[in-house]
């Protein structure tokens, strides 16, 4: 009498944690290609492939083996969430494997056309090699897992040899970005020495020219040493204190350099003045400011809840001054924030009433304009990068960063490859006299 309720609280139990384990699988599937695991998706992937093909094995041969009227419906449908998770799994794997050599089988020219427009992070030393070898992209994101996992001299090396050899084929240099602010963005610290930030120097009364002028000339010579030519530095966002309720990357108060516009306009300006020197191109990020934004725009889709006026007299201001008559050596990075004053639809990034009619329309910004991470889930879990890269191209933007997940370049370039005539051809032709102006000055200096 005592056994026959605890068997069945037993039988019961394992097939609760059956099925928990099927609905696990279910849910791995359906976000393993997404951004969300990127950093673990080859684990995953190898993962998820041997325990549904096992599971399924199993569950099937259990329900075989059971006379036809014990076949329940929960039986037959713990099978049937595994046949799923399988088919599923090969449909969403299918579809990038066939995304990805649907790109690398592209015509050349077109291909070295669209390319033309990505940064890209990578994982290793192949991956970049096979991109770059085909004139696929038109620059690289060099990451601390890059410094991780490869030795720093062997990258470095690789770095000179590929460029060496777009020399070789007549190609301008290879934009090789990285993310050294200083301060709690670091990213390629160690080997890097870590400096304070700029706002530190600031808070410090430290931040003369001749201080920021040596701060930027240490950033520049290490990062010239890496191969790097492209610093995503310095922030123009303004110090603002917003109660942020989940804030893991942004951290924006601890990496802006003051409140002040006007201090943050020249201290910005003396940090590029230093990178040139050192023949490295900076990058005034992130427009339009996100020092008042209460959402951490890594995971969500933030609003700029000002008015226009109030922006332009305060946050945009640093940006608008840096960007007057700036060299072809200055980049601006535009962050998925949405500007409700001037577009509450798009993020800034994709937004043609932003980057069009007030950058480079009211502002006359004939400079280089490049995205934020396309990765961040506000995108590649909201339009996706493939739209996100039509819109962006369309609006007047040059440069589409893919750096935390690589893998969704070739999701971007394979929307591009079926929709590139619907870009306006002026704005592509614009876009790329600005990105050939970066790289002759990168090349030349002029």
């Amino acid at each position: 009498m005592i056994r026959d309720p605890q068997r069945r609280l037993a039988t019961a139990t394992l097939a609760l944690l059956r099925l928990c384990l099927a609905l696990s699988a279910l849910a791995g599937v359906l976000i393993y290609r997404t951004a969300l695991v990127a950093s673990l998706r080859e684990l995953l992937l190898m993962s998820l492939a041997i325990l549904i093909l096992l599971a399924l094995a199993l569950e099937a041969r259990a329900l075989r083996r059971l006379k036809a009227r014990a076949r329940s419906w929960p039986r037959r449908t713990l099978v049937g969430l595994w046949v799923l998770s399988l088919a599923l799994f090969v449909g969403v794997e299918g579809r990038f494997r066939l995304a990805k050599a649907r790109v690398l089988g592209a015509d050349p020219a077109e291909l070295q056309a669209i390319g033309a427009h990505f940064i890209v992070g990578f994982r290793n030393l192949d991956e970049l090699a096979d991109l770059a070898e085909r004139d696929a992209i038109a620059g690289v994101y060099v990451s601390r897992r890059n410094i991780r996992s490869i030795d720093p001299v062997e990258l470095s090396a690789a770095l000179t040899k590929l460029q060496a050899a777009r020399r070789d084929r007549g190609q301008p240099p290879l934009l090789v970005a990285a993310d050294q602010e200083g301060g709690v963005v670091s990213h390629l610290s160690p080997p890097l020495t870590r400096q304070p930030s700029l706002g530190s120097l600031v808070d410090e009364g430290k931040a003369s020219d001749r201080e920021i002028g040596a701060y930027a000339a240490l950033h520049g010579r290490e990062l010239t040493t890496l191969g790097v030519n492209l610093n995503f530095a310095p922030v123009v966002d303004l110090r603002a204190h917003v109660d942020r309720a989940f804030d893991r990357f942004t951290k924006i108060e601890a990496r802006a350099i003051a409140e002040d516009p006007t201090i943050v306009g020249e201290v910005a300006g003396s940090y590029c003045e230093g990178l040139r020197e050192h023949q490295i191109a900076c990058t005034l990020k992130h427009f339009p400011g996100i020092g008042r934004v209460r959402e951490d725009t890594h995971y969500f889709a933030g609003h700029l809840e000002r008015s226009r006026e109030e922006l332009a007299a305060a946050d945009w201001r640093p940006f608008r001054e840096l960007a007057q008559g700036s060299r072809s050596s200055t980049l601006m990075m535009l962050s998925h924030t949405i500007v409700d004053a001037v577009d509450d639809q798009l993020p800034a990034s994709m937004s043609t009433p932003v980057v069009d009619d007030l950058l480079r329309g009211e502002w006359g910004f004939d400079g280089v304009l490049v995205t934020d991470d396309l990765s961040m889930f506000p995108i590649s879990l909201g339009p996706g990068v493939g739209e996100a890269s039509v819109q962006a191209l369309s609006a007047g933007v040059d440069l589409l960063l893919i750096s935390y997940d690589p893998d969704l370049y070739y999701e971007a370039v394979d929307v591009l490859l079926d929709r590139w005539e619907e870009l306006p051809p002026e704005r592509i032709a614009s876009s790329r006299r600005r990105i050939e102006g970066l790289q002759r000055w990168l090349a030349d200096g002029r």
